[in-house]
């Protein structure tokens, strides 16, 4: 009897791996199991890192309650940012961000480490600067510098 229940449960399977949209979606989600991955270490490493995340906002919200009439408009704008790094939404998008930021370095190490670049001049680097390929990272890079500028209070 058990034999017939296993082999009716592997006709129920096949059944199931051959469905039009089983395949689609395990094709969809080897497609992008990379990046499944690279989401699932990073949901680790904030889940490893949990303890020392709490303890750090536990520290800011004591120093805070102890200079709180003192500090009002810190309190507010600490509890705005502690609020946004909750949401889960955010925290996705800066895990993702984050790890693709990390990838990217991660494959410049490797190529320079593979083959070390060549010298660079002025008028290289100037070409450079129009190069395609360079131009998202240089926006990503000049967006980053002014916002690095503003949070230590250096805004235009």
């Amino acid at each position: 009897m058990a034999v017939a229940t296993a082999r009716a449960d592997e006709l129920g399977l096949e059944e199931k791996l051959v469905d039009p949209q089983t395949v689609a979606g395990m094709v969809r989600l080897m497609d992008r199991l990379e990046e499944i991955n690279v989401l699932l270490d990073a949901v680790v490493s904030v889940v490893r890192r949990s303890p020392e995340i709490a303890d750090s906002i536990n520290g800011i919200v004591e120093m805070l309650r102890a200079n709180a009439k003192e500090n009002q408009g810190t309190l507010t704008d600490a509890y705005s940012k502690v609020s946004s790094l909750l949401n889960t939404e955010t925290a996705l998008d800066t895990l993702i961000i984050g790890s693709k930021v990390i990838r990217a370095m991660s494959q410049a190490w490797n190529d320079v480490s593979q083959a070390p670049p060549q010298r660079v001049g002025v008028m290289g680097f100037v070409r450079a600067l129009g190069d395609p390929a360079v131009q998202p990272a240089l926006g990503y890079l000049l967006a980053y510098a002014k916002r690095f500028a503003e949070e230590f209070g250096h805004s235009a």
